[in-house]
């Protein structure tokens, strides 16, 4: 990742910081990925027990008003990195809530046997009360979207009677 001193920074044009700017950014979200799939879990995973655990995950995102995550279509061997960052985002509101001892442990994961267990550990914290009536706080708490703003145009011209005409009256002067 480019580093620059602030002599560097005030030299750069406002087009030149947002690019490196977008470009940092780009860097920070390849190495994200990076190390999550050196940490994704690998194994024999088959779609019947991926999907198992997206049923239950996708009762914790319907708490957390995030997107479900689609149903596996095959058996995969290594975890996906948008799969393990809904997973990740369960175990961040496990934290917020202070039920770190419910946290989801990736690395233990190798098998359909896993899978069920996890599967089951999520559908259990899904109607976990405790856990529900925290994300449904959240969601109180939770500034509301602005609303959108509605463009109203405004005709600027101010007609006065007579207005035309002595414009008119004035260009023939100038003439």
């Amino acid at each position: 990742m480019a580093r620059f001193t602030d002599e560097d920074m005030d030299a750069m044009s406002t087009e030149e910081l947002e690019g490196a700017a977008v470009e940092g950014a780009a860097e920070l979200e390849a190495d994200e990925s990076a190390v999550l799939e050196a940490t994704a879990p690998e194994g024999d995973f088959s779609m019947r027990a991926l999907n198992a655990v997206v049923d239950a995950l996708n009762e914790i995102n319907g708490l957390m008003g995030a997107p479900e995550y689609p149903t596996f279509e095959e058996d995969i061997e290594l975890f996906p990195t948008e799969f393990m960052d809904n997973l990740n985002m369960v175990n961040q509101a496990l934290t917020d809530a202070g039920m770190d001892e419910m946290s989801i442990d990736l690395m233990t994961m190798g098998d359909d046997k896993d899978l069920t267990l996890l599967a089951g550990e999520l559908a259990s914290l899904a109607s976990d009360k405790d856990f529900v009536r925290f994300m449904r706080q959240q969601e109180r708490e939770a500034p509301a979207p602005a609303p959108e703003e509605e463009v109203v145009e405004v005709d600027e011209t101010i007609e006065t009677p007579g207005m035309t005409e002595d414009i008119d009256a004035l260009m023939m002067q100038r003439m």
